[in-house]
């Protein structure tokens, strides 16, 4: 294990590794945060899931000041817990935080912690529930023990296949580049959405339940701190809350709490929106990751016009 360092979690560096799918996306956002903040001088962060990571930084700069640093500080089935860890780390390492983009897909709000495997757990130098340096390599020398590495380590000889374009990542934005898979999808769709992942799409849709059922007090805790610790930053902030292929809507006390806690006008709800979240060729996959156009056009939904304080919002339909 320790020779291998399979997750770029003991000597090897994570951010030049050819096997991206075996890096822990959490471990990957720090280490880039951690290289680049002196550089950089990074004041903006778009927290969230991998499903934030369509976001467009460049997209997002728009509607910033001319002299924000941005970059994604994200991780793969981030929680609410985590965004929080997040944000007091960045405080911690005496960084700035003038700008957020908060990006929750509903099923968020129903992880109660922080997940214990080897692509989820929290980088050990975030803290604050999560595991410490030891633990962190226990989870992953646990999760070595049982996958067939072999034929990881094949794949990163593996040629990429042209059918399936790949997402480079920038090392300053933590974004990877999806423009050759839009364009991909946009011009070959129907070859993208195949019968057979568009019956994912249906077996996976019931995971999330239609229903809007109650957010778990442990969520509506973390809620409650990260929007106080938004206000306390004076941080200029949004927050989006997206909904998954067929997913339930945000249910209505939790819309009221997010209301009061957060200002109303920076709490955009797009979970209602039928049409946004029926359709599966609004998403690159089955996990419900909102295509790129779509994310772009939600930005502009955002930050166009000054947000009434309605309960929800729905895309213009094309």
């Amino acid at each position: 294990y320790a020779w291998l360092d399979p997750f770029c979690s003991l000597w090897r560096n994570p951010l030049l590794s050819p096997q991206q799918q075996l890096v822990n996306r959490s471990l990957l956002s720090t280490e880039v945060y951690l290289l680049n903040r002196n550089s950089q001088g990074y004041d903006s962060f778009i927290f969230g899931s991998s499903i934030s990571g369509y976001f467009s930084i460049e997209v997002w700069k728009k509607h910033l000041p001319p002299h924000a640093s941005a970059m994604h500080f994200d991780a793969s089935s981030e929680t609410l817990q985590g965004i929080a860890q997040k944000i007091d780390f960045i405080i911690r390492q005496g960084g700035n935080l003038q700008n957020a983009l908060i990006v929750i897909e509903e099923p968020m709000l129903r992880r109660s912690q922080n997940s214990i495997y080897h692509l989820y757990t929290p980088h050990p130098r975030l803290n604050g529930g999560g595991l410490h340096w030891i633990e962190f390599q226990h989870v992953n020398f646990t999760a070595f023990r049982q996958i067939d590495f072999i034929k990881e380590h094949i794949l990163k000889n593996a040629k990429p296949s042209p059918e399936k374009p790949t997402s480079p990542l920038n090392l300053i934005t933590n974004e990877y580049d999806y423009a050759d898979l839009e364009q991909y999808v946009a011009r070959q769709a129907d070859n993208y959405y195949t019968p057979q992942l568009l019956q994912k799409f249906e077996e996976y849709a019931p995971l999330f339940p239609q229903p809007p059922a109650p957010v778990e007090a442990f969520n509506l805790h973390w809620l409650k701190y990260i929007a106080t610790r938004l206000h306390q930053l004076r941080c200029n902030y949004a927050v989006i809350v997206l909904p998954t292929y067929r997913g339930a809507a945000l249910d209505c006390l939790t819309a009221q709490l997010m209301r009061s806690w957060f200002e109303k006008e920076r709490v955009f709800d797009f979970t209602h929106d039928e049409w946004l979240k029926n359709n599966p060729r609004h998403y690159y996959d089955p996990v419900s990751h909102l295509r790129t156009p779509l994310c772009n056009q939600i930005l502009q939904e955002v930050y166009a016009k000054p947000n009434p304080g309605l309960l929800y919002l729905t895309l213009p339909q094309e």
